[in-house]
């Protein structure tokens, strides 16, 4: 079957979905759906329902999303909130009788699709995480109830073999795939800020940012090599510059006043600046990606009004500007796209775009990028950022491959040399490193209505699940992590 046709049978299927003993004799509800290129309209009244391939008028509520994702909907396998969060699923009209509506119907099954269980997000972990015998998680060996004993819940816990491995494997894989100059693999510390995250990071040779003074003091006070960093941001400190300079950090130039406080900061401190301009790249290739940090907006429009640096006409002024500042040399070009660029292909076209603007950069201005970030956020494996917990995002390689293909491609398109190539992998890197214990508390049961299962932890150590767009977490129940499903419910805070 194909997908449209999954959705016909999806809809044809309802009659007998229905959970009619479940239905209050006065409700009645009349539900539009635009599928794709499909319509439909579903009519619950007197303990009955029927399904019709057409919009009605005078619908109570219309949602409107995608083939795959009304798959994943009504086979139980996405949560529609987090679809709704993230722009992929729209609602005109009374969400509250829609919600009721969707509650009353068993959940589509059919030979042609696959609904997982919960547990087979194990089978996709990193070599440092695993189930023992009885059932348990297990991080490096330890049991998570001892650690849950141990110190507390919540607690968030990070392997350091896995940190490591991640490491190494990311960038053994730029090495491998652009051999034509040398690579940084960076990693922010804004991401977290615990010493023992960056000393370990700092003793496998990687780079990174920093934005603040504070940063910059735990950064260093952990081994750091200057030679590997930048002094990023759009608002900084005297402090922070001064911090920088006296570190020898590189500094990303983010706004044309930072030249004037760089250059009476290093000239009181009789030393030269080595400096990178953050550019927002007009992204020809991306032109028509949606944004998944901003619903409804595309990428290149994003990258310029929600992310730091400046235009490229304002770029090249900053580098005249610079030309007579015998203290200051500018050594590349950085920007930044992050999460929104989900899929290898994208990263390649984007890299590509980055050779040209900096081929642009030398004829206007005579300088040539000897550096290129750009930037990071390559997608995990199991990517809570995609909304979608039943698919797995590339490999680490293959975002790998794609970046240094879209650089080799530019160079040898625009007569370019190959630029020494800085990448932040972010998420990659990190994400699948670290996992959340929590307690589970008391169950309370609302019959017909909900289920709460409340647990010791909240957003606020999660802040993610409360951002404009969503994250979708994977859980596990720590001791039965293999258990089957067996009824949806809600999980909730203190």
């Amino acid at each position: 079957m194909t997908l449209d046709e999954i959705v016909k049978d999806s809809f044809e299927s309802m009659p007998g979905r229905l959970k009619a003993e479940e239905i209050d004799s006065d409700f009645g509800a009349r539900i539009g759906f635009e599928i794709g290129a499909q319509a439909y309209t579903l009519e619950v009244t007197g303990g009955a329902c029927r399904a019709e391939p057409s919009l009605k008028k005078d619908c109570d509520a219309v949602v409107q999303t995608g083939p795959q994702e009304w798959v994943d909907v009504a086979s139980n396998a996405v949560d529609p909130t987090a679809l709704f969060l993230a722009g992929k699923l729209r609602v005109e009209g009374d969400i509250e009788k829609l919600l009721t509506a969707f509650g009353l119907f068993e959940s589509y099954t059919s030979d042609e699709i696959e609904v997982k269980n919960s547990s087979w997000v194990i089978e996709t972990l990193g070599d440092f995480f695993s189930v023992g015998e009885d059932g348990r998680f297990m991080v490096e060996e330890l049991d998570c109830v001892q650690l849950a004993e141990e110190f507390g819940t919540p607690v968030f816990v990070t392997s350091e073999g896995q940190l490591r491995q991640n490491y190494r494997r990311i960038r053994e894989a730029l090495v491998a795939a652009y051999p034509e100059n040398d690579v940084n693999v960076m990693w922010a510390i804004k991401s977290n800020t615990s010493l023992a995250m960056r000393k370990i990071l700092n003793q496998e040779g990687a780079g990174g940012d920093c934005f603040t003074p504070g940063e910059i003091y735990a950064t260093f006070a952990t081994g750091a090599d200057p030679e590997l960093f930048v002094l990023n941001g759009s608002d900084r400190s005297e402090e922070a510059f001064g911090m920088a300079i006296d570190v020898g950090l590189r500094i990303t130039l983010d706004h044309r006043d930072d030249l004037a406080i760089i250059e009476r900061l290093a000239r009181e401190r009789g030393k030269k600046v080595r400096a990178l301009i953050r550019v927002k790249c007009e992204l020809p290739s991306l032109s028509d990606v949606a944004s998944t940090f901003v619903p409804g907006i595309t990428v290149p429009f994003e990258a310029l009004n929600a992310k730091f640096g400046v235009t490229y006409a304002e770029a090249v002024e900053i580098a005249q500007a610079a030309r007579d500042l015998e203290i200051l040399s500018i050594e590349g070009i950085h920007s930044h796209i992050g999460r929104d660029v989900l899929r290898p292909e994208h990263w390649r076209g984007y890299a590509r775009d980055m050779v040209d603007l900096c081929r642009r950069f030398r004829d206007d201005t005579g300088i040539t990028a000897e550096i290129l970030d750009l930037g990071g956020g390559f997608a995990e494996k199991r990517d809570p950022s995609s909304h979608d917990l039943t698919r797995l995002a590339a490999p680490a390689e293959e975002y790998a491959r794609a970046v240094a293909e879209g650089v080799r491609e530019g160079c040898q398109e625009q007569g370019f040399p190959f630029p020494k190539l800085w990448i932040e992998p972010g998420r990659n890197l990190v994400g699948p490193t670290t996992v959340m214990i929590s307690r589970v508390g008391n169950v309370k049961r609302t019959p017909g209505v909900c289920t709460w299962v409340h647990v010791d932890t909240s957003c606020n150590f999660l802040p993610t699940v409360n951002r404009h767009n969503g994250a979708s977490y994977h859980l596990l129940l720590g001791t039965r992590a293999r258990a089957a499903d067996e009824e949806i419910v809600d999980i909730v805070g203190p």
